[in-house]
């Protein structure tokens, strides 16, 4: 028999899975999230200007983050949100009763060194994730390894005492071949 490490109406967390309720519309089956496929967690307490245009009540937000049902979620409810990040363009988002023992749960069975963030971003990071563990391998900053743009500076050729030319004739562009 499998041991609930969690359980509250929306969620529950289990040692090989997390388990989020009333997830797809319109039918409200669940979804399930393999503990070992998760990348970041995110929570935030419920509050409604606070996450206007990320948090929605069930679906799609204008963030990347699919959201499991909960009507009324962020109107005066004292619950978090939550988002999983399992490396997918979409983000699992839902509301949790009690958060702490929610996250140690979590903590529990998740791969070390898995971030936990009290903040749910607008936006996400898109990262090639093979791309993001050679970075780490080797220790490089990622911007070392994006390409710097040398692009020559303009160069006017009138003196400042003199009117400037028309614009065509102010400013001398190297050629590119």
């Amino acid at each position: 028999m499998r041991v609930c490490l969690y359980q509250d109406s929306f969620v529950k967390v289990y040692k090989d899975e997390v388990v989020i309720h009333t997830y797809y519309f319109p039918i409200g089956t669940s979804k399930t999230v393999s503990t070992k496929d998760i990348k970041h967690v995110y929570y935030k307490q419920h509050g409604f200007f606070k996450d206007i245009g990320k948090v929605k009540d069930w679906g799609m937000s204008f963030s990347p983050i699919w959201w499991a049902c909960h009507i009324g979620r962020n109107w005066g409810t004292n619950g978090y949100n939550v988002v999983l990040d399992n490396g997918s363009s979409i983000k699992k988002g839902f509301s949790v009763e009690r958060i702490t023992d929610f996250l140690n749960a979590l903590r529990q069975v998740v791969r070390g060194g898995v971030p936990f963030e009290n903040n749910i971003p607008f936006s996400f990071k898109k990262h090639d994730v093979k791309h993001m563990e050679a970075i780490e391998k080797a220790g490089v900053a990622e911007e070392v390894l994006r390409p710097q743009l040398d692009l020559p500076q303009k160069t006017p050729y009138f003196d400042e005492l003199d009117s400037p030319p028309a614009y065509e004739q102010a400013i001398q562009y190297p050629k590119l071949e």
